[in-house]
């Protein structure tokens, strides 16, 4: 399998993702803070304070009866009773309510793609290492049993040599004992021979 080379993803890219982000973020918070400011004729400084406010005006529309609020360009308002408001105060909530959550799937949804070019580098760099370490596991594993073959093959060729040596040993040391008994046959056979032609000397000048 060929290597899977990455791409390289420099530290510059890789903040200009996140300024991204939180440029993106400030954009929903000024946008929020203009709504408030226009609805509530209060102005939040604090991102923080924006946050709360818009989370506690979510809370009032959820759980306050429809019957009693109707929402306007001024904000939720205190209605008037009877069929005719209600309805048009539901209708007007949910409105409202269906505004307000596509202007929030807008804003998760350029998050999301933002995310993606900053989050995209480092799956892709995570899924590269875990099947680079799984191929390095792989390697490894298999060097370790090559290593255990090759151990138990040294073992036993240095237990063979060892029994070639012993033998060797073995045959030398029956070889020189042969040899040694040979020298002394032959010196044996000298001294007879050298016996003989004395003998045969002396007959003859006789």
């Amino acid at each position: 399998e060929p290597e899977t080379h990455l791409d390289y993803i420099s530290e510059e890219s890789l903040d200009a993702a996140n300024q991204l982000l939180d440029d993106e973020l400030k954009a929903v918070l000024q946008e929020r803070r203009e709504l408030l400011s226009s609805t509530t004729g209060k102005y939040y400084e604090n991102d923080s304070d924006v946050l709360d406010a818009v989370v506690a005006d979510t809370v009032q529309a959820a759980s306050a009866s429809a019957s009693q609020l109707t929402f306007s360009n001024n904000g939720w308002e205190q209605g008037v009773e009877g069929d005719n408001d209600t309805a048009e105060t539901l209708y007007a909530e949910y409105n409202a309510i269906q505004n307000a959550t596509n202007a929030v799937a807008k804003s998760c949804s350029k998050l999301e793609q933002k995310l993606l070019i900053q989050t995209g580098g480092y799956n892709q760099m995570s899924q590269s290492l875990i099947d680079s370490s799984m191929q390095s596991f792989a390697m490894l594993q298999h060097s370790k049993i090559e290593a255990v073959v090759y151990s138990r093959l040294r073992s036993h060729e240095t237990k063979g040599a060892q029994l070639r040596i012993e033998r060797l040993r073995e045959e030398i040391e029956r070889l020189e004992e042969e040899e040694t008994k040979k020298q002394k046959k032959y010196g044996e056979l000298m001294h007879t021979k050298n016996r003989l032609l004395l003998k045969i000397r002396s007959q003859e000048k006789k």
